[in-house]
């Protein structure tokens, strides 16, 4: 089982394997030119030799890294994770960047040699320290792993090796009751054309009935009316079986790139099954596949990838079931949801969701997890964690209904692995929970957003005597770690908050309220134990200041003598106006520049203008656009104190009159984010 971006553009991977996770469309148009040719193709097998060839007679250094790492990744679409990991390791050594000792570690990750993979992970940011909060939490989650290992499973997990062959086998699903069909890519399969992708057979749905002892035996294919020529699998039912959804791909026609569907039939009395319909649920370039209904056949969940709306590779999805038929898809939403791929949605007795994730924190390739939904908010999934899950992928999550209460079970099902030790390179196993392990390690963010009470309200530098909360503010939290807004959280009229967050993950904070700079503080459950049972605060507050009417002055702002140049020293000071400006990308200000009285006065207006214009032109190779802002060069016009021409004062007085300012002019048409405050001091150096 493998997982693959759909193919959007020429820079992504296009899988046909669509059956097996993320739903990528089958196209096997043109001549194999070459080992590059056969893997834009999707033809892994055959590009993977073809590579190798072509690696051997190479000498370009650039060239043969680039096919090493290229052969890494078509082992990894086989699911071969030690080939895998040793052509992306002659990448490396061949010069080929970084970005193959990640793809390393991941491969040793899937083989759960985890110290290897925090090698190769620290490895990585030693080259590319840009990732390092992206890295640093790949290698707490390897070091996190470790410690599962050592520790007490409740889980007995066996193969079923009656069932599986050495083919995939996967996502089984009861039928009425005693059998159990699931799908394979095993020699039986229907249809005489081969997988392009892994050289074997195209996959189909296969039955197998249960023995009264309990075991599975002697699978054989569905139904003929349902296993065609191309792809058939992933298979629900109705809880009377007379209906089923199944997902479908590929076409005998190779000039079409034919996105794989859900198809809906119903049985006769008769056992015949209707022609199959097609659920119009996308448009015709979203593949959607891994349908599961609820009992009560209200909802239909399932995955899908392609859309232009949707979090990463492949989402889940639900629709309701009405009066005139399927609603429109739902987005499950970013509690569930990553720039990853979920997959293989199912539903347990008891409504909880399980699916399979490789964007959530896991343990090697797809992990298995678990939700459940209140009030129409899903809780933060909680990973299965070992033995459930592997270094391999691990999904098709099937829950089954408990047999005659027994005090010593409490959980019996089936899912599906790759992980080492196998008949094949996907294969059915069963799970039996004896005894309820303690719950996952819980980790809350809790906090407040507030604003400074003064001992003098009009002097923004006066002794903080306490704080006021701010309840009609709003608080957002944001997924450093996966890019992914976590949305609006609720608030108290004491303006505190509190939500659940994940392991190993930093986040943005940010607290807005209209009048009031925007603040952003960074927080982080990295570093932090992970024993279960055990509940973790991370805590914050967010301090908003109001938006002054007045200039607010700029400290440590120098220039050279006579000159507009900014000195170095004055970077850190105005990077700290670039994040307020970033952050709050609607406010447009003026950045003024004063001097003080001595000299003429029409110089020290070009000198002042002059100054302005530099610390604009600083902001704009920052990224703020030079729109928001309007430079003012003020001369002698504004002085702070009796200094004036002809007026005999300390250099200390004069050095009051000489500063650079930003004031907030206002707004733009664009939504506002997170800036900080400025810090203000009169002082200043320099004319």
């Amino acid at each position: 089982m493998n997982v693959r971006l759909p193919s959007l553009n020429t820079s992504l991977l296009s899988v046909c394997a669509v059956l097996v996770v993320v739903l990528s469309s089958c196209v096997s148009t043109g001549k194999l030119r070459d080992g590059e040719t056969a893997f834009k193709l999707g033809k892994y097998s055959v590009a993977a030799e073809m590579l190798k060839e072509e690696y051997a007679g190479n000498k370009n250094p650039a060239t043969k890294s680039a096919q090493a790492f290229r052969i890494g990744q078509a082992y990894d679409a086989l699911n071969q994770p030690a080939q895998a990991e040793g052509w992306f390791a002659k990448a490396y050594n061949e010069g080929y960047g970084p970005d193959a000792l990640y793809n390393q570690a991941q491969q040793q990750k899937k083989q759960e040699d985890y110290p290897a993979a925090i090698a190769s992970l620290q490895q990585y940011l030693q080259d590319d320290p840009d990732r390092r909060a992206e890295i640093k939490r790949e290698i707490a989650i390897c070091q996190r792993i470790q410690d599962q290992l050592k520790g007490e499973t409740y889980f007995e997990v066996s193969n079923l090796k009656a069932l599986n062959s050495p083919a995939e086998d996967f996502a089984p699903m009861l039928f009425e009751g005693a059998a159990l069909v699931f799908t394979s890519g095993r020699p039986s399969a229907v249809g005489e054309a081969d997988n392009e992708w892994t050289g074997g057979k195209y996959y189909d749905l296969f039955i197998a009935l249960r023995r009264p002892g309990g075991e599975y035996f002697d699978p054989t294919t569905f139904d003929i009316q349902i296993n065609e020529a191309f792809y058939e699998g992933t298979a629900t039912f109705s809880a009377d079986f007379t209906e089923m959804v199944y997902t479908q791909c590929g076409s005998s026609d190779k000039k079409v790139d034919d996105a794989c569907r859900l198809l809906y039939r119903y049985r006769d009395p008769d056992g015949t099954w209707s022609a199959p319909e097609v659920l119009n649920l996308f448009t015709d370039s979203v593949n959607i596949g891994h349908p599961a209904l609820t009992p009560d056949g209200k909802r239909l969940y399932f995955s899908a990838s392609g859309d232009l709306e949707s979090y990463g590779g492949a989402d889940l999805y639900y629709v309701r079931q009405g009066e005139e038929g399927w609603g429109s898809p739902i987005n499950l939403g970013p509690s569930i949801n990553t720039t990853g791929n979920e997959v293989f949605p199912s539903i347990g007795p008891e409504g909880q969701l399980y699916f399979s994730s490789d964007g959530h924190p896991g343990m090697g390739g797809l992990d298995l997890f678990q939700s459940t939904e209140t009030r129409k908010v899903w809780s933060r999934p909680e990973g299965l964690g070992y033995p459930l899950n592997s270094g391999g992928d691990d999904f098709g999550m099937l829950v089954l209904p408990r047999p005659t209460p027994h005090p010593d079970t409490l959980m019996t099902g089936l899912f599906s692995s790759s992980r080492p030790g196998g008949e094949g390179s996907d294969d059915l196993y069963r799970f039996v929970l004896k005894k309820a392990p303690p719950p996952p390690p819980r980790y809350e963010l809790r906090g407040d957003i507030v604003e400074k009470t003064l001992a003098d309200p009009r002097n923004p530098d006066s002794e903080v005597t306490g704080y006021k909360p701010l309840a009609q503010a709003q608080v957002i939290l944001f997924d450093q770690s996966a890019g992914v807004d976590q949305g609006q959280l609720e608030l108290d009229k004491e303006g505190r908050f509190r939500t659940q967050i994940s392991f190993a993950t930093d986040y943005r904070v940010s607290g807005k309220l209209g009048g009031y700079f925007t603040r952003a503080e960074e927080v982080s459950t990295s570093g932090l134990p992970d024993t279960p049972g055990d509940t973790f605060f991370v805590d914050v507050r967010i301090v908003l200041e109001p938006i002054p009417e007045k200039d607010i002055t700029l400290k440590n702002i120098y220039y050279d003598f006579d000159d507009t140049t900014l000195r170095a020293e004055s970077f850190p000071e105005l990077n700290k106006l670039v994040k307020i400006l970033a952050e709050n990308p609607s406010l447009a200000v003026e950045i003024g520049s004063h001097t003080d009285s001595r000299g003429r006065t029409e110089y020290n207006d070009v000198l002042s203008r002059g100054r302005a214009n530099s610390v604009v032109a600083y902001l704009v190779t920052k990224g703020i656009p030079g729109i928001r802002m309007e430079a003012k060069g003020y001369g002698e016009q504004r002085l702070l104190n009796r200094c004036a021409d002809g007026v005999e004062c300390s250099e200390e007085e004069h050095q009051l009159n000489r500063r650079t300012t930003f004031k907030v002019l206002g707004e733009i048409e664009l939504e506002s984010e997170e800036p900080e405050q400025i810090e203000t001091d009169p002082r200043r150096r320099g004319r």
